[in-house]
């Protein structure tokens, strides 16, 4: 007698009793006969999912789920599917209700065939698939929280090294994932049909480095030289007027600006030339519009940066000049910038 699953107009009693009366095969049951625990768990799913308040889908998934691993039994995989069905374990269902139609065989009559097959075609034009990892290598439980039709709203999984694949019906799905005192949130809508990945990062990371260079990378030309020692004998010198140290200040500012200018000039002009290899004279494909508009803001940075650099860096020498002595004036034109404005400015532009 073959064990017919709960999702057909079979009676419960009947049900409960068919994987006890049913004849096993050795490729269905290894050992050579389903153990009596496996029928105490199968029994007991059937029982949850007659409730009288409701069927229990999360608690007779379990019970299946422990049926099937003591006998792999393909008479069990009608129920445990129904079941991961109601729990929106899409990817499991498929699994579950496509090995129950091969173990089955001319064992199932036509109409329950028909039936399985149908909902195994619904389930699988709107499923989506994820793919979970962390950067731990421990166990990492994840629980996927839905609001659902039926059955309980989360499903829990373990994420067991490497990658976690799963199958779930689309929505809006939250997956936390705990490790070492520490959970991680990923809330994403996922339509039928698409498949999206994860990383969950529970180890900290190194802190980066500011990537604008500072004043003290200026070239050297525009850091203030040292102050003169006067010669033996005789008095030393005032220091450094106001004015000439907020010169040394604004020409280091200056020099600093220039650079980050000429970096991102040459970022700009990188750009460029992705554009004008995706491109096909003033045909361009619909790639290549990010580089191009990455391109204009970073001329436009450019352009920022270097005139406001030769501007700074002008300012500062000019004050040097009238803040300083005599020797100073003849030190101030270290202080300029030698680069052309207008030449930097249009490498720049776009």
């Amino acid at each position: 007698m073959r064990l017919p699953h709960l999702r057909r107009t079979v009676p419960f009693a009947l049900l409960a009793g068919a994987l006890a009366l049913a004849p096993v095969t050795s490729a269905q049951a290894p050992s050579g006969a389903i153990s009596a625990d496996a029928k105490e768990h199968f029994r007991a799913g059937v029982d949850l999912l007659k409730d009288p308040d409701g069927a229990r889908y999360q608690e007779a998934y379990l019970q299946f789920k422990l049926a099937y691993d003591k006998s792999k039994s393909w008479k069990v995989l009608g129920n445990l599917a129904l079941s991961a069905m109601k729990l929106e374990r899409d990817g499991e269902a498929i699994e579950y209700y496509e090995l129950y139609l091969k173990g089955g065989g001319k064992e199932i009559d036509a109409a329950e065939r028909e039936q399985v097959e149908r909902d195994v075609r619904n389930l699988k034009v709107g499923i989506a698939k994820v793919t979970l990892r962390a950067d731990v290598t421990t166990d990492v439980p994840v629980v996927d929280s839905r609001q659902r039709q039926s059955g309980a709203n989360s499903n829990s999984f373990t994420l067991k090294g490497g990658a976690l694949v799963l199958g779930v019906r689309a929505g809006n799905h939250t997956f936390r994932a705990t490790s070492g005192g520490k959970t991680q949130e990923w809330v994403v809508d996922l339509s039928p049909g698409q498949q999206l990945e994860h990383t969950f990062v529970f180890t900290d990371k190194p802190a980066v480095a500011p990537p604008v260079a500072a004043a003290s990378t200026a070239p050297a030309s525009t850091q203030a030289p040292p102050p003169a020692q006067p010669p033996p004998g005789e008095p030393a010198q005032a220091g450094p007027s106001p004015m000439r140290t907020a010169g040394y200040v604004a020409a280091g500012v200056g020099g600093a600006m220039i650079v980050g200018g000429v970096i991102t000039g040459l970022m700009s002009k990188s750009k460029e030339s992705s554009v004008k290899d995706k491109c096909r004279g003033s045909v361009c494909p619909e790639s290549a519009k990010g580089d191009y508009d990455s391109a204009k803001s970073l001329a436009t940075i450019t352009n920022v940066l270097l005139v406001g650099g030769v501007v700074a860096a002008g300012a500062g020498a000019t004050l040097i000049v009238l803040g300083g002595k005599k020797e100073a004036a003849h030190a101030a034109p270290r202080l300029a910038v030698t680069p052309a404005g207008a030449g930097l400015v249009a490498f720049g532009s776009f």
